[in-house]
């Protein structure tokens, strides 16, 4: 046993079995995000559709909350929320998000950054 004290910065470690490698992955960033979801559901992970949501209050402090992803294609991805709820009136007022998909099981993340905007009122329906 160690006299060491613990140190959280001990629990480093190395992350590379399934590094990103440029000059094989797909030029379009959708179609290599298709290929890692594919990969994270047929490892059945768990919630391999969670992902963080950052947006921005009113007086610019960010925010965070763990959404689920319900669709993507080439437009994008969709999640779902309420328009009068805060993430929804967040959204509103500064239409720009980021979103953090985290696989630790794949050794992977997903950062995504960009415009939103509501989806048509039919899809949520369907």
């Amino acid at each position: 046993m160690s006299d060491k004290p613990f140190s959280i910065k001990d629990l480093r470690r190395e992350y590379a079995s399934l590094a990103l490698d440029e000059l094989t992955a797909a030029s379009d960033p959708m179609t290599q995000f298709r290929v890692w979801f594919d990969e994270a559901l047929r490892t059945k992970l768990v919630d391999a559709n969670a992902m963080a949501l950052a947006t921005v209050t009113s007086d610019g402090a960010p925010a965070v909350r763990v959404v689920l992803l319900k669709d993507f294609d080439d437009r994008g991805m969709v999640f779902f929320t309420h328009y009068n709820s805060p993430k929804g009136e967040q959204l509103a007022a500064t239409p720009h998000a980021a979103l953090l998909f985290y696989w630790a099981e794949l050794e992977r993340q997903v950062r995504v950054t960009g415009p939103v905007e509501r989806v048509s009122a039919e899809e949520p329906e369907a």
